[in-house]
């Protein structure tokens, strides 16, 4: 059976434009990637210590520093990446959830402490332009 590459084509162009509707998206998309904040109030001032920048590799606050060493889980109830954290006073190792959309992210460290909800503090550049 032979299929042309024009009708693989469309075939991927279809299916991209059916998941692009997704509105959580998983860590591979890179939708948890950006700055974030509480809300867009504390996201004005580069010194808000409610600020954090999640990076491919890195989660960091002006409180704290992750380095994210793999990925653990990445499905609809979220993603989970083993870290290695420290602040001022410690290391040690971690895992952190997030889920996120364009817009949102919920955050939460499996040593403790409130499950964060923040916001984007600026919208991806190709987004930007829709």
């Amino acid at each position: 059976m032979r299929i042309s590459v024009s009708r693989v084509l469309s075939i991927l162009i279809a299916a991209a434009v059916v998941l692009s509707g997704k509105t959580e998206a998983l860590a591979l998309d890179g939708y948890y990637m950006g700055q974030w904040a509480p809300d867009k109030e504390a996201c004005g001032s580069k010194a808000s210590p409610n600020r954090l920048i999640l990076e491919q590799t890195h989660l960091r606050t002006p409180h704290l520093h992750c380095k994210l060493l793999g990925l653990r889980q990445d499905d609809e109830s979220g993603t989970t990446f083993v870290a290695h954290c420290s602040d001022i006073n410690t290391t040690w190792n971690d895992e952190i959830t997030v889920k996120a959309d364009i817009a949102h992210l919920q955050l939460k460290l499996r040593t403790g402490g409130p499950e964060l909800q923040l916001v984007r503090c600026a919208l991806p550049a190709a987004n930007r332009m829709r």
